[in-house]
């Protein structure tokens, strides 16, 4: 497994399914084949439910991310048991359970800011077990903002399945203290959260539309005049600022529409009923706008099958394999040292940008290219620039869909003359071109 991206598995609330469909998705084939998966957790908790639930696992308990052995087989574990040491019941509601899986998310979270791992996929807690320890927690966003020093403001909630994104103004309050939160200053936050977390995503220029908060989005004041004195005005700020956001349109009927990136919802059920009708297996959450990849599956903890080995890991296993993609797309492969991008314009529905490069150094070992119409002139590019390097064809593959890919090679590091260079990135209308092939680190 050399060479692939750390991802950091806290297995939740012990007397949930979160141990078992960890464990379930650091076994599996697909996780295994984009990442080094590192679960944290109590090695207790998980070892009842490997038992449990008859999961056979070579587990690798640790209490330093450092010493993981990676070897084919092995399950790593990261020690992060909670001092209280209550013995485990499944399905049970208690506050030692509570305060075991946030000592396992804390740790897995600091576990990224060190930079001992690339990302954070979390398994599902159970509130009212955190609430019985008498711990503030309102859903992982304000948790990951607590405990990486960022404003609780700026970190919001965004659903991802399949192709599509909701991030959530507001998340888990009652309807009344929400509506108290619809402010213009918040939406406005929300959406530069959301066009700046999608340019990480490697998505060059984000279309973000808007839901309103009431009925029909108002229905011009009729419902409402939120959407009037608030949630439109917002919008209108931002896209005078140059973000490409659209709305407020009915919360009923927006998630029909195409072509945008990523859909702002005002309240926790308005994305959730669209997310879970959709994709209820699939669906994780990402914590947008701290300093650290984090996301969580949207569904709970599910006490009624705890133990029984029945729980499907898909959301978990969806999860790792989609921030895989997103750091793996995101990396930066080849370091350009000066010069700043020029000549960027569209052709067809791909975003080209032209970037003189003084000096490029391999740096990583990923990247894909795709050749589209008009045929790439990158792809040309990247086989000189992999002859230069020595590594020659045999680490290449090339799909029948004109894909190049250069996957887990170790290639050496290598400085090339000046020249042009075509970086692509995806738009809205067209997902046939991979995002964020390359670009300035």
């Amino acid at each position: 497994m050399s060479g692939k991206l750390k991802i950091a598995i806290p297995v939740g609330d012990p007397a949930g399914i979160g141990p078992e469909i960890a464990l379930k998705a650091a076994l599996d084939a697909r996780v295994r084949a984009v990442s080094r998966p590192l679960l944290v957790g109590d090695p207790a908790a998980v070892e009842l439910h490997a038992r449990a639930c008859g999961l056979a696992a070579d587990l690798h308990v640790i209490a330093d991310p450092k010493d993981a052995d990676w070897g084919d087989g092995a399950v790593n574990l990261l020690d992060a048991r909670d001092s209280g040491n209550a013995p485990l019941e499944f399905g049970k509601v208690d506050a030692a359970y509570g305060r075991a899986s946030l000592a396992a998310a804390r740790r897995a979270i600091k576990a990224a800011l060190a930079g001992e791992v690339e990302a954070v996929v979390a398994a599902p807690q159970t509130e009212r077990s955190i609430a019985a320890a008498g711990i503030h927690f309102d859903g992982y966003p304000s948790f990951v903002a607590r405990e990486t020093g960022t404003p609780a403001e700026d970190v919001y909630l965004m659903i991802c399945f399949d192709s599509s994104r909701i991030v959530h103004a507001t998340l888990h309050l009652s309807v009344r203290e929400a509506l108290e939160l619809i402010t213009r200053e918040r939406i406005d936050r929300v959406i530069r959260v959301t066009d700046a977390a999608l340019k990480k995503l490697g998505i060059a220029h984000p279309k973000i539309f808007v839901s309103g908060l009431n009925p029909h989005a108002g229905e011009d004041g009729m419902f409402g005049s939120e959407e009037i004195e608030i949630i439109a005005p917002a919008i209108q700020a931002a896209a005078a600022q140059g973000i490409d956001v659209t709305g407020p349109f009915g919360a009923d009927t927006m998630f029909r529409k195409q072509g945008c990136d990523a859909f702002i919802v005002m309240l926790h059920d308005q994305g959730h009923i669209a997310a879970k009708l959709q994709a209820f297996n699939r669906t994780a959450g990402l914590s947008i706008g701290s300093p650290i990849l984090f996301s969580s599956v949207a569904h709970g903890s599910a006490h009624d099958i705890a133990g029984k080995g029945v729980a499907d890991p898909g959301a978990v296993i969806e999860a790792v394999t989609r921030l895989a993609r997103v750091i793996a797309q995101g990396a930066i492969v080849l370091r350009l040292e000066q010069r700043n991008a020029v000549d960027v314009g569209w052709l067809g529905h791909r975003l080209q940008i032209r970037i003189n490069i003084r000096k490029v150094r391999i740096r990583q070992n990923f990247f894909t290219i795709r050749r589209h119409r008009p045929v790439c002139t990158a792809y040309k590019t990247f086989e000189r620039l992999e002859r230069q390097s020595g590594t020659g064809k045999n680490g290449a593959v090339t799909g029948s869909d004109g894909t190049l890919s250069l996957e887990t090679m170790a290639l050496p590091a290598a400085v090339f003359d000046e020249g042009n260079f075509s970086v692509l990135s995806r738009c809205g209308k067209c997902r046939s071109v991979s995002e964020n092939q390359a670009g300035d680190e």
